[in-house]
């Protein structure tokens, strides 16, 4: 195992501002969870030791080859890792030989202004250039897909219902009010809503929609359910104005070969370069959503590789071999 032999006792710690509840089939897993673990996980498959802390002590990775999970030991780990706003002290900048703020939005700690972020994304690492600050060494590393996501693809055509998966929060209110508006214009495909935070149809936010139109709310589903009925869809329904600095959503939905209908903003366009989606602009109007809808359920969406685990995870032992000062064995010699 890597570092017995080394003054440090792990080779990058990751430091969340938030719990990390991100075991295997939890029904609330967000992009940044997912990504955490993924990440975490495929580095200490490659030999590194790695560490978490985050304000929770519920257990988080598991099972998981040269994984340590810490809450000390701050000062012998030579890479730091701070996601999002997680505060960050300039004792804590200066104990370590390199750090770095891995932003998923643009939550950023004044101290992080003096490191290198990791962005999710173009959008985000340029709106954070726009608004916040600039730094020498910043770069963009993509979310990963889990290698489950693709065990999960159905080959055309698929069922004839649309499906949004995603926090209600995420401005569903939009989506919904298109949903009324092409169905009062002939569209008759059913609408599935796969959201956390209410587990029940009595608590959805608008009980009249789900009794007026075949709109069906499904709850908070556990990962395996989510890409199941994601997989069957006929397309990702994400019509909202909700602008994503990644939407690991939707590289999930291109995995899985289905098609998705969302708005033109934020990192959509980057994360959905494949023909086939429809992603909205001012010039489209219900006449082109409901063309681009009468056979989607026929159409697939080829693959892109760029969100595969294993890439992603070379690109993460790049970034660390290039900036770090000490050779980290069997891990940077595979990449």
């Amino acid at each position: 195992m890597m570092g017995s032999t080394s003054d440090h006792l792990m080779d990058i710690l990751f430091l969340s501002d938030g719990p990390v509840t991100i075991q295997d089939g939890s029904s609330t897993w967000g992009g940044t969870e997912a990504t955490l673990r993924l990440v975490s996980r495929w580095l200490a498959s490659q030999g590194l030791q790695v560490g978490i802390i985050s304000p929770t002590k519920q257990p988080r990775i598991d099972e998981a080859v040269h994984f340590l999970e810490v809450t000390h030991w701050l000062d012998k780990c030579p890479i730091k890792i701070y996601l999002r706003g997680m505060y960050i002290s300039p004792l804590q900048v200066r104990s370590a030989e390199r750090s770095y703020a891995w932003l998923h939005d643009l939550v950023v700690n004044p101290v992080q202004h003096d490191i290198p972020a990791i962005a999710v994304s173009h959008f985000l690492l340029n709106k954070l250039h726009q608004e916040c600050r600039e730094h020498p060494l910043d770069t963009v590393i993509w979310n990963p897909v889990s290698p489950q996501v693709s065990t999960f693809r159905q080959p055309a055509p698929r069922e004839d219902y649309m499906v949004w998966t995603s926090a209600i929060v995420k401005n569903i209110l939009k989506a919904l009010q298109l949903y009324t508006r092409l169905y009062q214009r002939g569209l008759r495909r059913p609408l599935r809503i796969c959201a956390p935070l209410w587990n029940s149809p009595a608590s959805f936010p608008w009980p009249n929609l789900l009794s007026q139109y075949p709109i069906e709310y499904l709850g908070s589903l556990e990962q395996s359910k989510t890409f199941e009925l994601l997989s069957k869809a006929a397309c990702l329904y994400r019509p909202s104005p909700f602008p994503e600095t990644f939407g690991l959503i939707y590289a999930e939905a291109s995995t899985l070969g289905v098609p998705t209908l969302t708005v033109d903003n934020g990192a959509a366009g980057e994360v959905l370069m494949q023909p086939g989606n429809l992603l909205l602009r001012e010039k489209h109007t219900i006449t082109d959503i409901l063309r681009w809808l009468e056979n989607i359920h026929t159409q697939q969406i080829g693959s892109y590789p760029g969100y595969e685990l294993d890439k992603v995870g070379k690109q993460w032992i790049n970034l660390i071999q290039h900036h770090y000062s000490r050779p980290l064995h069997n891990a940077l010699h595979s990449a």
